[in-house]
């Protein structure tokens, strides 16, 4: 990949949330899909979630425990997601 192309300011931060999407992509994609009760809505969400958590990378590294941030930004995404749905 092209360095210039890369979303990352520094190495670091790719790490982190390579990190941070292996630890916790089963669990934030299970609570959408227990949710929505749709396998492509919940993968929509947790794709949603995390490019969400990559515009705040830099918070995130701070913080002790990213695992709130996550789940409260999917859980509002499927706040979205139902709400179109029940849109007519």
């Amino acid at each position: 990949m092209n360095k210039s192309a890369s979303l990352f300011d520094d190495t670091s931060d790719e790490v982190f949330y390579e990190q941070l999407y292996k630890e916790h992509r089963n669990h934030i994609h299970n609570i959408a899909r227990y949710r929505l009760y749709d396998k492509k809505r919940a993968d929509d969400v947790v794709q949603e979630t995390f490019l969400t958590a990559l515009q705040y990378i830099e918070d995130l590294k701070d913080q002790p425990n990213p695992t709130g941030f996550l789940i409260r930004t999917a859980i509002n995404l499927i706040k979205q997601h139902n709400h179109k749905q029940m849109k007519p």
